[in-house]
């Protein structure tokens, strides 16, 4: 689970160790098509919610696809 405060600034950086991935998390306005395999990815945002958010892997590659899942928690 990622720990974000609200109204602050941040960056995720992503990288994939084997295949191309995705990330997307609707409630945040995240949608990152591509996290290329052995290359970062930045996904700049400042949370303006408090909550649980679950985002889902958005770039389909096959087996196990549905089942990744990233928790991120928006404190006061």
């Amino acid at each position: 689970m990622i720990t974000l405060k609200k109204g602050q600034p941040v960056v995720l950086v992503m990288r994939s160790s084997d295949v191309a991935h995705g990330l997307k998390v609707d409630e945040l306005n995240i949608k990152s098509d591509e996290i290329k395999k052995g290359k970062e990815t930045l996904i700049q945002l400042t949370p303006n919610e408090t909550g649980h958010y679950v985002g889902q892997c958005a770039h389909f590659y096959g087996v196990g696809h549905g089942s990744m899942k990233l928790q991120i928690e928006v404190v006061p």
